[in-house]
């Protein structure tokens, strides 16, 4: 089941997607109507894409790579989860 979450990046899920703009600078942007926000560290980026997809359940935080790979994914199934 967590490879059929993994490959379905869209699907039924809120999926809040961090990327790197460059040098020191990252941006979080969601599949559903959430505009892109701009951060200047991952930790900033992590902490609120984290905080919607905890209040936006079922969600998704996924992290991509430089060439737009998957690198990591949490998934948030309940208000409140921790993500796994």
């Amino acid at each position: 089941m967590a490879e059929e979450q993994s490959s379905n990046l869209t699907g039924d899920y809120i999926t809040y997607t961090i990327a790197s703009l460059g040098a020191e600078r990252w941006f979080v942007d969601s599949n559903r109507g959430t505009s892109g926000y701009s951060f200047h560290s991952l930790a900033e980026a992590e902490r609120f894409a984290i905080t919607l997809a905890q209040r936006n359940t079922p969600s998704k935080v996924c992290m991509l790579s430089s060439d737009g790979e998957i690198v990591t994914e949490m998934v948030f199934n309940h208000p409140g989860d921790t993500g796994h």
